[in-house]
């Protein structure tokens, strides 16, 4: 206890849903702007260079997609990185969103076919 107050840790929100995976609203998938564009690019560490991954990415489509996305874009980034991964599953996840904006639902992962990027 500090200052008579019990600290308590917030609750895990994975654990909070068991295993289902968090969920976009219809609604903001329906309603993404595609106007606005910003460049991707990714990191493989810390001190590694900037390697640019995608030109052009719907910066409201990623935001709304990535709880990460949305609290980096949210001070006005004019660009955003990937830091670690695999780059090719890192653009299978960007098409597989564009699909979904595109279809104006979310889709299932393993049935799409990757053609946008």
């Amino acid at each position: 206890m500090e200052d008579g107050f019990e600290v308590v840790a917030a609750p895990d929100p994975v654990q909070d849903r068991g295993d289902r995976p968090p969920r976009v609203p219809l609604k903001a998938i329906e309603n993404i702007n595609l106007e606005a564009k910003i460049p991707l690019f990714y990191k493989v560490s810390r001190d590694s260079p900037t390697i640019p991954l995608v030109d052009k990415y719907s910066r409201e489509a990623l935001i709304v997609f990535s709880d990460r996305a949305k609290r980096d874009l949210s001070g006005g980034a004019k660009m955003f990185v990937f830091h670690s991964g695999d780059q090719q599953a890192i653009k299978d996840v960007l098409e597989w969103i564009m699909l979904c904006v595109a279809a104006g639902k979310a889709e299932k992962f393993q049935d799409v076919s990757l053609s946008f990027i």
